[in-house]
């Protein structure tokens, strides 16, 4: 059987079709969606420092997908990219061309924006624990919790509520028309070390977990256990989401990827381990990653 790396096109190919190209996002038997946080476009500055995680994907099958994924060197939440213009005229309408499947990459760049929310506003004011996902010295919770104990349970509530609706939204775009019934996937993150590790330092792209652990005086020694914990969080978030359209017969699918890559060494400032910046994986730490998303599109493809 052969193996065949996942060809990337953008939207322009798509709309504006290149004049002599050797190959053409049309010519491939099975043709993918996909749209997408910083994992599916990228994750250093420069670009080349590093790849996503559709770059590294390899099927059994030829296929490709068109790459909506914003490019920019800021956080691509899922409410940003949903007003991708691009995106929807390709999933909805009459513009729209019949998917074999939709790639998602959403609700890591919703969760490190969420925790990165501060104490306090600009002007010294605090910011109140429903809007946070993180506890001050003196609301933390006995030692018995764990890394529990420094997480605010009414901020997560809050971006419960946020995210569920932003996936809800896509699949009521994808079952609009023609795309109705398409298998989407979605995924689970990694945990992450926060450590003083920028995409670009230069550029101030990053870290972004860091300052708040700095911030919220949360002890060294328990940085990756409120990451991971956080990262389970939106994982079994991500799973309830999933099995709530399961239910409805709707065809959405999650590939689980919390425990797939090594975390970084704690007080690294570079590379380390299958993490190419703070929160952004290395090319072969996206290998693991793609590994895992293979068995869940061939099941459904």
């Amino acid at each position: 059987m052969s193996d065949y790396a996942l060809q990337l096109f953008s939207p322009a190919d798509v709309f504006n079709p290149p004049e002599g190209a050797i190959q053409q996002w049309n010519d491939f038997p099975t043709r993918f969606l996909a749209q997408g946080d910083s994992w599916f476009s990228i994750g250093a500055l420069p670009p080349w420092a590093t790849s996503n995680l559709l770059q590294q994907i390899v099927l059994s099958l030829e296929a490709c997908a068109i790459n909506c994924a914003n490019p920019g060197a800021h956080l691509a939440r899922m409410v940003d990219w949903k007003r991708d213009a691009n995106f929807m005229r390709l999933l909805s309408g009459k513009f729209a061309y019949r998917w074999d499947g939709i790639l998602l990459s959403g609700g890591g760049n919703d969760l490190i924006a969420a925790a990165a929310v501060l104490p306090s506003h600009g002007d010294g004011s605090p910011v109140p624990q429903e809007s946070r996902l993180l506890l001050k010295p003196d609301e933390w919770g006995p030692a018995t919790q764990g890394a529990a104990r420094y997480l605010s349970d009414a901020g997560w509530a809050t971006f419960s509520a946020h995210l569920g609706p932003q996936f809800d939204d896509v699949v009521s775009y994808r079952d609009r028309d023609i795309n109705q019934g398409v298998p989407l996937f979605c995924h689970s993150y990694a945990y992450p070390m926060p450590r003083n590790a920028p995409a670009s330092a230069l550029l101030h792209v990053g870290p972004w977990l860091y300052p708040s652990m700095v911030a919220y005086q949360i002890p060294p020694d328990d940085w990756l256990g409120v990451a991971t914990t956080l990262i389970d969080r939106l994982a079994a978030l991500l799973k309830d989401i999933v099995a709530r359209h399961a239910a409805a017969g709707r065809r959405v699918y999650l590939v689980e990827t919390q425990k797939a890559l090594t975390p970084a060494q704690p007080g690294s400032t570079d590379r380390s381990n299958d993490w190419e910046n703070e929160i952004h994986p290395t090319p072969g730490g996206y290998r693991k990653l793609a590994a895992l998303w293979r068995p869940v599109i061939e099941a459904q493809v």
